[in-house]
């Protein structure tokens, strides 16, 4: 009776290390899932044609990670204009003298769906070249993390029935623009900030300008095993249970016990119960608690960094 009572006692104190009243109604947050992804991309977004030219934008790039077929539908396009069941968009030589704004939707098994604008320039034979006008971009802005290279799409123009040369004005170190495409791209160097870019169009007979909103984020501050978590582990919790757990400050028994540790870790306090730890030196954390920080290694893939 006296070995069982003993174990009784024992066993309160190990639990005791880690657990309040308070909690045990606190639930174990799961790491969020990632959603599907659905996006379809032309290279070529506009054309300016004489009448009686056929052409097409070739095949569009599309990220579908649900899977399964995709279908094309067109919004406001002219007569001449047709969309085929792979999303290539091609004009006839039959669409008549004039401009042309319309769309493309493309929706997958998930219902879900992007949509691509277009602007067809159709002119007479020997016409007169006049300013490019309609310059703009088609998302007009993006929003991406610093350390990250990219580029916008190619934007919609009514070229004027001539050659377009595309510039920029001043724009922030590591932004340029294709001066043929008129594709602005930006460097993975490119500092964390909002900058509004200023594009300019020109032709013989004269110019068009317009803007183009990037955002560089400072990104998501990534949780060293080695750093950030074997410290707090080593000094907190194997000082404790070295015993019970011989192997408590390897990366493989954290990696498996992830949840329940985190599920044991105090809501309000610092892990564990009466622990005194600074606060966590990353605006990932907001509250600044070791907990917090073991929940974002944990969403990152537990990596044993």
């Amino acid at each position: 009776m006296k070995k069982i009572i003993l174990g009784i006692i024992l066993t309160a104190f190990f639990v005791g290390c880690y657990y309040d009243k308070s909690q045990l109604l606190t639930p174990v947050t799961p790491p969020p899932t990632a959603s599907n992804t659905f996006t379809v991309t032309y290279a070529i977004s506009s054309a300016t044609i004489t009448v009686g030219t056929t052409g097409n934008t070739g095949t569009p790039v599309i990220v579908n990670t649900a899977g399964g077929s995709v279908t094309y539908k067109l919004v406001n396009a002219p007569t001449g204009v047709t969309v085929d069941t792979s999303g290539i968009v091609s004009w006839a030589a039959t669409v008549v003298v004039g401009t042309y704004n319309f769309s493309v939707i493309a929706t997958n098994i998930k219902s879900l769906y992007d949509t691509s604008n277009f602007l067809l320039q159709v002119d007479a034979i020997g016409a007169a070249v006049v300013a490019p006008s309609g310059y703009s971009y088609s998302p007009a802005s993006t929003t991406i993390s610093n350390g990250t290279a990219g580029s916008s799409l190619a934007p919609l123009i009514n070229t004027g029935g001539g050659t377009i040369t595309y510039s920029l004005t001043s724009p922030p170190a590591g932004v340029t623009i294709n001066s043929s495409t008129g594709v602005i791209s930006w460097a993975s160097t490119v500092a964390a900030g909002t900058y509004t870019i200023n594009a300019k169009a020109t032709n013989s007979a004269g110019n068009a300008t317009t803007t183009y909103s990037l955002t560089i984020t400072a990104g998501v501050y990534t949780v060293s095993f080695k750093n950030d978590i074997l410290p707090v582990i080593s000094s907190q919790c194997a000082t404790c249970h070295q015993s019970t757990h011989p192997t408590w400050t390897q990366w493989s028994t954290i990696y498996t016990a992830a949840t329940s540790i985190y599920g044991k870790l105090a809501p309000v306090g610092n892990m564990p119960k009466g622990s005194t730890l600074a606060a966590v030196p990353t605006s990932e954390v907001s509250s600044g608690l070791f907990r917090d920080l073991f929940y974002l290694w944990i969403t990152q893939g537990k990596k044993n960094n």
